[in-house]
């Protein structure tokens, strides 16, 4: 698999002389293994370190202690030169920056969180004149403010979000009243949840 890949393209054979096979079970862990000495000089290699660093497949995360853009443009050029081949872009912004399907943004001392659409997400969920069981619809919609609400720091960022895909579902006949409700019940629900979940936990710690 690592060395023998081989594969057809418009009636031709080859054979893959480098990187592995796409869509094997063990890709993701192979690269993550290719690269964990790229993240430890990351980390630690260049003159200034990084306050936070996370790497999710080939999406990384930081942190910068300052704002000093040659410094970071020189930190870019250090990346590129760890491995050949791999070559890095870093977008930054001193308030907030996107990361895969969330906003990070800072909001005086501390980083929120709240929900990312791409420019081009549609947010093209399932006629609700389609013909499928009634439970299918309420399940999609519950399932997305689920996210939304997993990934919003505050109420309001969560009213944004859904207000965002109700638009689009309205267009799709989805009832204003069953996204109100719902709306409003995933988000009061889970906050009971987490309560309950955090007062019980308090308290096996207090038993123990």
């Amino acid at each position: 698999c690592l060395k023998y890949n081989d594969f057809e393209f418009c009636g031709n054979y080859y054979k893959q002389v480098k990187g592995t096979a796409m869509g094997k079970r063990f890709a993701p862990a192979l690269a993550n293994i290719y690269l964990i000495e790229f993240d430890r000089k990351a980390m630690t290699g260049f003159q200034v370190k990084p306050v936070m660093y996370f790497r999710y497949i080939d999406d990384i995360f930081l942190v910068w202690p300052n704002t000093d853009i040659n410094q970071i443009n020189s930190y870019e050029q250090f990346l590129n030169t760890l491995i050949p081949g791999i070559a890095l872009k870093i977008k930054y912004h001193k308030t907030y920056i996107d990361f895969l399907d969330v906003t990070i943004y800072k909001d005086q001392q501390k980083l929120l969180t709240r929900t990312y659409f791409k420019e081009t997400d549609t947010h093209q969920l399932l006629h609700h004149m389609s013909f499928h069981p009634k439970h299918t619809f309420k399940g999609l919609i519950k399932a997305q403010l689920i996210r939304y609400k997993r990934l919003s720091s505050t109420k309001l960022d969560y009213d944004k979000t859904c207000n965002i895909l109700f638009h689009s579902l309205y267009n799709r006949e989805y009832l204003h009243s069953l996204l109100r409700n719902m709306k409003q019940e995933v988000w009061f629900r889970n906050e009971q949840t987490t309560q309950t979940n955090n007062q019980n936990g308090m308290q096996k710690e207090n038993t123990q």
